[in-house]
């Protein structure tokens, strides 16, 4: 995992993503909580069962949402892209991750601490 530097206020998802209704105070105040790293493809972003403590905005790359089964079979439950929000069910309800987040290719996704 590289660590990157992005700005949250020249962010081109700010504009049409999830961020789009918050004013400049707000995303600087995102940007002062938000580390943004690289992940590379296959490379878990978090995982089932871990508490989160925060929310992750696809910056770029896809990542997928998967459930693992004893079986050892994965499915996949969603996948997201620049711009989306994945881990925020679990934050919301503060409940522990009871999915994986896995990078599809080199993607670099936002951690927002709660």
């Amino acid at each position: 995992m590289k660590k990157i530097t992005l700005n949250c206020l020249t962010c081109p998802h700010s504009k049409n993503g999830e961020f789009r209704f918050l004013t400049r105070e707000q995303l600087a105040y995102v940007q002062e909580r938000k580390t943004t790293s690289f992940y590379q493809k296959n490379q878990y972003i978090f995982l089932e069962n871990q508490q989160p403590s925060g929310v992750y905005c696809v910056y770029s790359g896809s990542v997928k949402i998967i459930k693992q089964i004893d079986t050892g079979k994965e499915f996949i439950v969603r996948h997201s892209g620049p711009g989306e929000l994945v881990g925020y069910r679990s934050v919301l309800s503060r409940n522990r991750y009871n999915a994986c987040g896995q990078a599809m290719e080199d993607s670099i996704p936002c951690f927002i601490e709660a």
